[in-house]
């Protein structure tokens, strides 16, 4: 790993695994808050709406910790109409600035799809493509910029999954981004993080990530062979109904566009339910340590439906007011 995904993470955080990807490049699952990684030449990718303003959530604690430069910033970023900044599905970068206690110079804001606008419709495709498209747009916005380290908050999958399963959303953004690791060698990213905020999330994208990255031939895109990093003694073995369920969360219906590759890594075993890493083929070598804690077991589960409660809470999710970001930010600065 080309830097320490320890100091990258800081104290607040818990690391739970790595992976190598194409191009010399590397994605780390931590559990934590996105606001506490550290990089100095890094980016944070916030789970932003349409106006690049004040949301709830993840939002608003990255605009609470980014103070009034990062507020000037998200505002001065081009209309394209009334009351947007940036389409769904799309992302624009703020930075490089002094953002607060924010301790990343470039802020990413992304705009992952409200899946409750397409459910009634039975529509999941569209979304699929559009969560799938903010993702690799994120990461497009460090091709011109000076970054080294990208870390994202888990894009609509807090209350904006809507009808989805966790794992179909997570499986969306992992093979977003295993897909542009692959396809772009001329960005400075050399290590990508994956932040989960609740112990279910951190279970389900450590399913997610087995079965995209590992099982599927053990190997990279390029022909080399992957690689994940773990710590811990042994991992622990979740019974086979909830390695199942998990594996079933995690099949995801794909962008059309990238089918090929997306069916291959993002279909899973509903039989088996096999979650463990498989010995990647030729993988021997040791990379960087990147645990320092237990990963979630299944006994910290049991309180799954109150973070659920509090993940939709906490995943940019942005509260209904019937006014404008704008106008809601006017307010705001009301009454600060």
């Amino acid at each position: 790993m080309s830097t320490s995904a320890s100091a990258l993470v800081g104290e607040s955080g818990t690391l739970l695994r790595t992976y190598r990807l194409a191009n010399h490049r590397f994605l780390t699952l931590a559990q934590g808050s996105v606001v506490d990684f550290a990089s100095k030449k890094g980016a944070i990718v916030n789970a932003a709406n349409e106006g690049c303003l004040f949301g709830g959530g993840v939002d608003g604690a990255i605009t609470s910790a980014g103070g009034p430069n990062l507020a000037e910033d998200r505002r001065k970023l081009p209309r394209i109409s009334s009351d947007v900044r940036c389409h769904t599905g799309d992302a624009k970068v703020t930075g490089p600035g002094d953002y607060g206690d924010l301790r990343v110079p470039f802020v990413i804001h992304a705009v992952g799809p409200n899946y409750w606008m397409y459910d009634e419709d039975g529509d999941v495709q569209t979304p699929h493509r559009l969560l799938y498209s903010a993702y690799k747009s994120a990461l497009d916005c460090t091709v011109d910029q000076p970054i080294k380290e990208v870390a994202f908050a888990l894009l609509s999958a807090g209350v904006f999954r809507g009808g989805q399963s966790l794992g179909r959303v997570l499986a969306i953004g992992v093979s977003a981004i295993r897909d542009w690791a692959e396809d772009n060698s001329n960005s400075s990213v050399t290590d990508i993080v994956l932040y989960a905020f609740t112990n279910r999330e951190a279970k389900t994208l450590l399913h997610v990530c087995h079965r995209i990255l590992l099982d599927n031939g053990g190997h990279s895109a390029s022909g080399d062979s992957a690689a994940t990093v773990d710590t811990s003694e042994k991992e622990e073995d979740a019974d086979a109904s909830t390695k199942g369920a998990a594996d079933k969360e995690a099949s995801a219906e794909v962008p059309q566009e990238d089918d090929d590759k997306m069916q291959a890594s993002a279909s899973m075993d509903d039989e088996t339910g096999d979650s463990k890493a498989k010995e990647p083929a030729g993988a021997g070598e040791e990379v960087e340590a990147t645990q320092e804690g237990e990963c979630p077991d299944e006994t910290m589960m049991n309180d799954d439906k109150e973070e659920a409660k509090q993940s939709s809470t906490t995943e940019g999710a942005t509260p209904d007011t019937g006014k404008s970001d704008d106008a809601a930010a006017n307010d705001d600065e009301k009454n600060s």
